[in-house]
């Protein structure tokens, strides 16, 4: 939310919205606020998509201009600019961890109506590079914590088996001293009524 902020307060852009994608899943899910973030994303590239492993490869900033004029981006141009004209985004930046696409700053034009300059995507790419170290900090703290939750839940029905299990042998325990009390009992009962007969036949 603060890099939005930023973006806002330093950029003047007139929209823009983080993106990101779970370590585990194919969707992507869109980090709340944003300035007027109801105006983007139109349909967005999945992480296979060709414009996708364009973000990658490049891996700094991505202005519409760039993609109108530059031949390195002629195989991917249409799917992106169309992208780009549904969600009224001029400029991509890519989040990347190591080769993959974990998330994507997408900006629409400036309010002033300037184009971005060299230096505003210089500090893109700087913004870039920090919020994609954040929010792989941020998406691996959160899969500790949702290990955490599992382990705890997991100890939690162990303590309660081993809790069952004990009160089943306590109570298995109790029927085997019965038994023996029982057959001691029984013995005893056993062995007087065998000597009693012998007392008397002896006398």
């Amino acid at each position: 939310d603060r890099l939005l902020s930023v973006l806002d307060r330093t950029l003047y852009a007139h929209h823009a919205v983080v993106l990101y994608r779970r370590q585990d899943q194919d969707r992507w899910e869109r980090e709340r606020g944003g300035t007027r973030p109801s105006i983007v994303p139109g349909r967005i590239p999945g992480p296979e998509d060709a414009l996708s492993r364009v973000l990658v490869r490049e891996g700094r900033s991505l202005e519409r201009g760039q993609l109108e004029m530059d031949d390195r981006f002629a195989g991917v141009r249409r799917e992106a600019l169309s992208y780009m004209d549904s969600a009224r985004v001029q400029v991509m930046v890519p989040l990347v961890q190591g080769r993959r696409l974990t998330g994507v700053m997408l900006l629409g034009e400036k309010r002033n109506l300037r184009p971005y300059s060299r230096e505003d995507l210089d500090l893109l790419d700087q913004l870039g590079a920090s919020a994609s170290v954040a929010l792989s900090n941020s998406l691996l703290f959160e899969q500790v914590d949702e290990q955490r939750l599992d382990l705890e839940e997991l100890t939690a029905n162990l303590e309660d088996k081993v809790a069952e299990r004990t009160e089943a042998l306590r109570k298995a325990n109790e029927g085997l001293k019965e038994l023996d009390r029982l057959k001691s009992r029984f013995f005893a009962a056993i062995s007087h009524e065998l000597r009693t007969p012998l007392t008397l036949i002896l006398l």
